[in-house]
């Protein structure tokens, strides 16, 4: 009966390690693909500025020559 109790305990504990594993590496995915969303969406702003401004100076040099 006791090795039946020690190994019933055992594997419960095991299940509720895991669960909690799990709970924390889903919480870190989720953390990380958050933060990598928010640097992504920067960094693609800072593109469509740069193409802005780029767009902004052929269009002033075009109407310039053009003048």
């Amino acid at each position: 009966a006791c090795l039946i109790q020690q190994r019933y305990r055992a594997t419960a504990l095991a299940l509720k390690a895991k669960k909690e594993y799990d709970a924390v590496r889903r919480a870190a995915i989720i953390l990380q693909a958050s933060w990598r969303g928010r640097t992504d969406r920067k960094k693609v702003g800072m593109w469509h500025q740069r193409a802005t401004l780029i767009q902004t100076c052929f269009r002033r040099h075009r109407a310039q020559t053009e003048y």
